[in-house]
Parts: C-alpha cells; sequence; structure tokens
C-alpha cells in the first residue's frame, strides 16, 4: 500500500508568518501493549524533565490546546483512559503547575479514528468549499485512509500558527520510504499516511514565513 500524500494539501492559501516554534522534547504515542484496548495515550519526557506532565489535545472550537483530565506527575506515563479517535494530542511539561513557564511540548500523535465503512461520507468539505472524496469502492483500509487524512486536513486548516506545531510522532516506517511494509498492522499503515501529509503541510507552512 503506498503512503497517500494528498493532493489536497496544495490547496491551502499561504500560512500567516508566525515565531519561533516551541522547544520540544520527548514523544507521545499510542501504547502498543495495549492496542486491543483502543489507544491509550502514553508519553515519555524524561530527558528534560518538569515538575508537571498535561495531556492536551487540539480543540478547533477553541482554537487552541485543552487540557484533558488532570496533571500528572510523571515522566514517563500511560493514561489509563482510551483516546477519541480523529484527534491530535500533545503533553506540556512545566515546572510552574503549568502556568506556562518554563514549559516544554512532546511531539504530536493523531489518534485514528475508526468508523465502520457504512458510517464514512463520500466527501468531506475544505474550507475553500471543495469537496475531497472518499473512494466508497475501495477497500475498508483505503477509506479509513482517507477519512482520516481528510479529519486532519480539517483541522489544520483551522490552525492560525501551523508552522509552530510540533512534529508528530514518527511512524514504524523509514522517513524516505514511499512503501509501507505490509508487515505493519492496518493502523500502522494509516498514521504512516497521516504522519507524511501532516510534516508536508507543516512544511508548507513554514515554506511561508
Amino acid at each position: 500500500m503506498m503512503i497517500r500524500l494528498l493532493a489536497a494539501i496544495l490547496l491551502f492559501a499561504a500560512w500567516p508568518a508566525i515565531a519561533e516554534p516551541p522547544l520540544n522534547s520527548g514523544e507521545i504515542d499510542c501504547d502498543r501493549s495495549a492496542a486491543g484496548d483502543g489507544c491509550r495515550l502514553a508519553w515519555n519526557m524524561t530527558a528534560t524533565p518538569r515538575e508537571n506532565y498535561q495531556l492536551q489535545s487540539y480543540s478547533i472550537r477553541q482554537r487552541g490546546w485543552k487540557n484533558v483530565g488532570g496533571p500528572s506527575r510523571e515522566a514517563y506515563a500511560t493514561r489509563k483512559a482510551g483516546a477519541q479517535g480523529g484527534t491530535l494530542y500533545r503533553v506540556l511539561a512545566c515546572d510552574d503547575n503549568l502556568a506556562g513557564e518554563h514549559c516544554v511540548g512532546s511531539t504530536v500523535h493523531w489518534v485514528l479514528a475508526k468508523p465502520e465503512p457504512k458510517d464514512i461520507p463520500e466527501s468531506m468539505p475544505q474550507q475553500s468549499g471543495q469537496a475531497m472524496t472518499i473512494s466508497k469502492g475501495a477497500d475498508e483500509l483505503t477509506q479509513l485512509d482517507q477519512y482520516n487524512v481528510y479529519l486532519l486536513v480539517q483541522l489544520l486548516e483551522q490552525i492560525d500558527d501551523l508552522a509552530s506545531m510540533p512534529a508528530m510522532t514518527q511512524p514504524l516506517v523509514s522517513g524516505d520510504s514511499a512503501i509501507i511494509d505490509e508487515s505493519l498492522t492496518d493502523d500502522d499503515q494509516i498514521y504512516g499516511s497521516i504522519y507524511h501529509n501532516y510534516e508536508a503541510i507543516r512544511a508548507l507552512a513554514k515554506e511561508e514565513i
């Protein structure tokens, strides 16, 4: 299966100029040992420890990051509750009880949305009004792949400072590979598409600064 770098990313308007991105340290990902229990988010921020670690998701309505649950004191942890599909997450680590000083952030991680094929729409709109079409005659994996990438595109269109967004946690495939190893799971393959589209869109935003 090919990683899909969708043409939709070329339709974005120029992104506004912004300041340098914040310092990033550590990663967030789904705990692979709990794969049968949905996505339980796990982070590792041990390289630059802080006093508090706050899981956050990106909110389109708030046009920014919102806290998910309370802060943790653990630099290396797995969240017990499942994560919401179709959502972008990060961890913010601070020394001042998350007031915003001396903070570092993790990479971002996209939790896959996995509706039944019958619940996947035939198309999804961009801000420009152009429709992003789902290949409804294709297999379930292809439809879920396209659906997740289009959800990501819709979210990224709402972010004003896209160039300052953190890097995404890397998938289990080399960055210069155009083909995903067939031994990887369906989720791994979809996440590979998400990663490459996210990083390509983020790169376009940086070029506009």
